[in-house]
């Protein structure tokens, strides 16, 4: 229950100190007022009271420090003993209490205070206290041992012990001897948390489960422990078949492979095995996983130190501190200093060096700010244990010429050194050979297990690299490279056991080189290998040296061997970097094996390529294709070979649609080993309409998606087609949506179009140019538009929360925080427009909104719009807009209220009799306004969603024979009706019978079309 959080079992009592006195709460109840009395007093009384004549066992008895120091550190507050201590204690079952002071608990001194007083309780005791599970914080080892003198040893069963002091502040762990445990015996469960375990691991062999990380452990060790665990058979029945151990030191931690045999897995840190338990189906897995703070990141082997520059000089920031001012020095020269310390004088070994460009350089291209330095470099660096930092001065790097500049420095700090560096892990980013040599000359080659290798300025052709300095770097063991073609020869590379980059050229000689290698070092520690390759010209002679591949793909193949006298097996991997022009490639595939085509365009350009599949003719035997991020120029009928396509054709007609069903009815045999369904995306669709008079009424219909549903002649399967339009606008795509803003300064105004740089115009207001802007993009727009919205976009409370902001210091950009206008969009031509994410002032709301009004009446025609999404604030607006929109066009409206709906404190009607005139328009969208009009005068409109000011049962007949009457039109099934009022709501009952559902606030009745399958569902909410 305690780890359920139920909160019945659970009684938490906070006590707090005032200026008279103290206040106690238990649970939610009121404060209790206790003059001339202080918390740490009465919390010991009644801990006494608790702890002190406490006969039975208890469940759980948690006592440990939850949070660091370094909140008091910040804030020191009247209420000391708030922010001191947290308790947890005395469960067992109901009776039992969760008591803390509050949810801090990072005072030391007050802990040890608190601490203590607990000891004195337990000593007064006659009887050793019996708890079931043990949870503390301890200082050091004397605390531990005299607590659980007075903890009596066959009741506990598992004890989990953690640091007071915490490892974000200790800076090495401290060692725990545990020794004193030999006398717990039923002890099942184990846990320890910021110390190393000094005892061995034998010494702890009574107890099943251990988690924390020994110093040291030897494979005697291991193999004693993992036989223990097999004779113990019915130990599993109760509890863990997995048994997990974490060290700092393993010193012959090779000779456990000759002990255990070869692992399942094996990677740098982690290791483990599975034994089969005797006389049972179970299995014993033992895992051995080294102790590694930083991939754990651990904030306490970690700091963060940023550089700013400033017009008086330079902040430096030390993690989350304050900042620290220099005057009159540069951040550049503050942190050449600081790397030169760091690194200068580093005598021991660092466990990771990173020095690497983060982002790309098109962040730069934004305005200079006064922090040059800050939008430049990344430097990750010098870390072992908690002695070592990670350095940044920012989150931007993204300057080639400063991260090179770095780089040197760098460099010259470590020619400097008597000894070269010391470094477990490396991560760097280079330009080119001579950085990559120079920087290794002065790395220790005995000491360098894993390096990455990056170039950042992601070149349009990749840049040659060779690694044959890499021979002299013997325990290599991990080499990842990125952005560069290896020109090294694979063979050369051999005493590295994983690889992961590209080569320019490799042979099928040097891969049965590299795979007779790792056959006969097969108690090495890998099973995978990967080779990526730019250039293979005799890669056939590999099928002649290896044999039939595993898998084999167009681009990749893959060869499975097994390891002599063992049952693991070593996995070759071959993939080819890049492949020519589709035709090309497909020239070179045998057309009657082709079965499976799968088409990608990863550039994700801002138009998407055609693609003309007309080679595709020739395959006959191919059965699934699948084209992403093309438009498939090639007809839709010149493919009906193939079964199955998924891809956008830039354009079909709904004869092609036709035969193809057809073709696939007559297939019936098709359909007994792949699809029944029969999916076409499509650009353009020019006479859709015709394809309900061919297909007959749809069984789903949307504004982009349509399906229909065919028997199969003399079979029982269905034969499915849809048929969806490419919606880019929907998918946010970006190259269908463009984005304009436009922000005053004190010279005039910034218009920045998309992410390009801004253009400056000195002595113009913004909203004057945003004017202009619309008057071109909407005034002059003769064909249709899929999509117009004016609207409010936020709710009106954040500029009364800015308010004060605004009034204290104003900023220059009002029209910035004022208004989303999204409009025009037609394909990649047209735009979203917007100045910026707010759109709260009313006022210049409805000063955008006139203006619009304007152009819209010097038009010559109505403006053609599909999809109308508008913001009012009355029925004028509404009404003044509409006369200038084309009602033929029309098919989709929304209409809003510019007030967030919370803060209008009554809704406001709107009459839609002038959509009487709008014939085609299929849904309806109405937010924050009561409808006045009639229900039956909407009964054109297919969807209404919206809330009525009130409805009668006579409408919604009328509505639902309409309906029922129209079953042959392709559209929903549902309709749903939002009302304010309903008087005659019970007639209902009597009109359209018993429903199928019937709720306090929603009613449903289900009608059957005339001669279809399909039917109408009537909700009343």
């Amino acid at each position: 229950p305690v780890k359920e959080e139920t909160p019945s079992e659970l009684a938490e009592v906070s006590y707090e100190n005032n200026k008279k006195g103290c206040d106690i709460r238990f649970g939610q109840g009121q404060l209790k007022h206790i003059n001339g009395r202080k918390t740490f007093d009465i919390f010991c009384e009644d801990m006494q009271t608790v702890l002190g004549n406490q006969k039975t066992t208890i469940s759980q008895f948690n006592f440990y420090n939850r949070e660091n120091e370094l909140i008091i550190e910040e804030t020191l507050l009247p209420n000391f003993f708030q922010k001191s201590l947290e308790l947890f204690c005395c469960r067992r079952r109901s009776e039992n209490t969760k008591t803390y002071p509050s949810q801090y608990a990072n005072s030391i001194p007050m802990y040890n205070t608190a601490f203590d007083s607990i000891q004195e309780i337990l000593k007064s005791r006659k009887r050793p206290l019996q708890v079931r599970y043990l949870r503390i914080s301890v200082n050091e080892q004397d605390q531990l041992e005299t607590l659980l003198k007075y903890v009596k040893s066959t009741e506990l069963k598992y004890l989990v012990i953690s640091e007071a002091i915490r490892a974000s502040h200790a800076d090495v762990k401290c060692e725990l001897n545990l020794d004193v445990l030999k006398n717990f015996g039923n002890l099942n469960e184990l846990t320890v948390y910021e110390f190393l375990i000094s005892s061995s691991l034998e010494s702890l062999s009574h107890i099943p489960t251990i988690e924390g990380t020994f110093k040291k452990i030897t494979a005697t060790e291991i193999l004693a422990r993992k036989e223990t665990h097999l004779e113990l058979v019915s130990l599993f029945d109760s509890w863990v078949r997995c048994y997990t151990i974490k060290y700092d030191e393993f010193p012959d931690k090779s000779r456990l492979f000759e002990l255990f045999g070869a692992p399942i897995e094996h990677y740098s840190s982690w290791t483990k095995w599975k034994f089969n338990i005797p006389k049972t189906k179970k299995k014993l897995v033992v895992s051995l996983w080294a102790s590694s703070p930083m991939k754990e990141e651990t904030h306490s082997e970690l700091a963060e130190v940023s550089y700013e520059n400033n017009k008086e000089g330079c902040k430096i920031r030390f993690g989350q501190g304050q900042l620290k001012h220099i005057n009159g020095r540069k951040a550049f020269d503050v942190f050449c200093e600081d790397i030169q310390t760091v690194l200068g004088n580093q005598k021991t070994k660092i466990s990771h060096l990173y020095i690497y460009n983060r982002e790309n350089e098109s962040e730069i291209e934004e305005p200079p700010s006064l922090n040059f330095f800050q939008k430049s470099l990344e430097l990750f660096c010098c870390r072992r244990r908690s002695e070592n930092t990670k350095t940044y001065p920012s989150r931007y790097a993204n300057s080639i010429a400063m991260c090179n500049k770095v780089c040197g420095v760098i460099l010259k700090i470590l020619k400097s050194r008597n000894h070269p560096l010391q470094v477990s892990n490396l991560s760097i980013s280079i330009n080119g050979q001579n950085q990559l040599e120079t920087l290794l000359k002065h790395v220790e080659s005995t000491e360098l297990k894993y390096l990455c290798i990056k170039n950042d300025i992601y070149p349009t052709v990749k840049s040659e690299l060779n690694l044959d300095m890499l021979k002299n770097f013997g325990n290599l063991k991990d080499l990842l490279v990125f952005n560069f073609l290896i020109t090294s020869s694979l063979e050369s590379l051999s005493h590295i056991p994983i690889i992961k980059g590209t080569f320019k050229k490799i042979t099928a000689t040097g891969i049965l080189a590299r795979k007779e290698t790792h056959l006969k070092s097969g108690c090495q520690p890998w099973f995978d290998y990967y080779i990526k390759y730019d250039e293979f010209p005799d890669e056939s002679h590999l099928f002649e040296l290896f044999g039939t591949p595993f898998e084999h793909f167009s681009s990749s193949t893959t060869w499975k061997f097994y390891f002599p006298k063992r049952e693991r097996y070593l996995v070759v991997f071959l993939s080819a970097a890049r492949s020519d022009q589709l035709e090309t490639l497909l020239e070179h595939v045998e057309s009657a094996k082709l079965k499976y085509l799968f088409i990608n365009n990863d550039i994700y350009a801002t138009v998407k390529s055609e693609l003309n599949l007309d080679t595709l003719k020739n395959f006959g035997n191919l059965k699934d294709l699948l084209v992403f991020n093309f438009l498939i120029t090639f007809s839709l009928e010149s493919l009906s070979h193939i079964p199955t396509i998924k891809g956008t054709f830039k354009k079909i007609t709904a004869t092609e649609i036709f035969a193809r069903k057809e073709a696939h009815l007559e297939s019936v045999s098709l359909f007994n080993s792949w699809v029944r369904c029969y999916t076409i995306k499509y650009d353009e669709f020019p006479d859709k309409s015709r394809l309900f008079e061919l297909f007959g009424a749809p069984i789903e219909h949307f504004s982009s998606l349509t399906t229909w549903k065919f028997n199969i002649p003399e079979s029982k399967k269905k034969l499915v087609v849809s048929l969806r339009a490419w919606s880019p606008l929907r998918e946010n795509t970006p190259s269908d949506v463009v984005e304009v803003s436009y922000e005053n300064n004190k010279n005039g105004c910034d218009i920045c179009f998309g992410q390009g740089q801004f253009n400056h115009m000195i002595g113009r207001r913004a909203f004057d140019v945003f004017c202009e802007d619309m008057q071109t993009v909407l005034g002059n727009q003769k064909t249709k538009l899929s999509q117009f919205y004016i609207r409010n976009c936020e709710d009106e409370s954040n500029i009364e929360k800015e308010k004060t902001k605004e009034e204290k210091t104003p900023p220059p950009n009002f029209f910035q925080k004022c208004l989303e206008l999204f409009c025009c969009r037609k394909r990649s031509e047209n735009t979203k427009t917007h100045p910026s994410q707010y759109a709260n002032s009313i006022p210049m709301y409805n000063t955008v909104f006139d203006f619009i009004l304007e152009i819209l009446k010097s038009r010559k025609h109505p403006l053609q719009v599909r999809y109308l999404s508008i913001s009012i604030n009355g029925q004028d607006q509404l009404e003044t807009l509409l006369k200038h929109v084309k009602s033929t066009e029309l098919k989709y409206l929304e209409i809003s209220e510019p007030r967030n709906k919370q803060l209008a404190t009554v809704k406001r009607e709107l009459n839609l009799d002038i959509l009487k005139n709008f014939g085609n328009i299929e849904d309806l969208l109405v937010f924050d306004f009561l409808i006045t009009s009639s229900l039956e005068s909407l009964s054109h409109i297919l969807k209404v969603r919206g809330k009525f000011k009130k409805i009668t049962a006579t409408q919604i007949l009328s509505r639902k024979e309409t309906h029922l009457k129209s079953g042959s039109q392709p559209w929903f099934r549902d309709y749903y009706i939002k009302y304010d009022e309903f008087p005659d709501k019970s007639r209902l009952f009597e009109l359209f019978g018993a429903p199928i559902e019937n709720f306090s606030s929603w009613t449903t009745w289900k009608f059957n079309i005339p001669k279809s399958e399909r039917n109408l569902q009537v909700s009343s909410s």
